[in-house]
């Protein structure tokens, strides 16, 4: 009974652990649209004053994104931990996720904002 008692509390961490991994993935993922509609905007400053805010917010997003650098390495080894080995519906979705947010937004992320910071600093 008491081997019983410790294996259910082990899943029970287990769960909770998953669950909290899960919530992190949905506000980095919320975090990572809102990101990208701001970076992508394409906004061509009138003046040099709208010239310099634009730059000023553009850092203020740089400084964010390496912000959540971390945050994103540790999501992404933890999920791949999560999935390593394990079958089922629920795992395939979390693999296909890790696949999306590696592949897809990151690093375009990082290189939209330099195409964007470039061009405003040439004007």
């Amino acid at each position: 009974m008491h081997l019983q008692l410790k294996v259910r509390d082990e899943r029970l961490g287990e769960a909770s652990e998953l669950q909290k991994f899960l919530q992190n993935l949905d506000h980095f993922q919320q975090w990572l649209t809102r990101t990208e509609t701001a970076i992508a905007s394409e906004d061509i400053p009138n003046d040099l004053v709208e010239a310099e805010q634009l730059l000023h917010d553009h850092a203020l997003i740089k400084q964010e994104i390496d912000t959540y650098a971390p945050d994103y390495a540790q999501m992404k080894e933890y999920g791949q931990k999560v999935v390593e080995g394990q079958e089922g519906v629920q795992y395939m979705f979390l693999r296909e996720v890790g696949a999306v947010a590696n592949c897809r937004h990151c690093m375009p992320l990082v290189s939209t904002y330099e195409l964007e910071a470039h061009m405003l600093h040439r004007m």
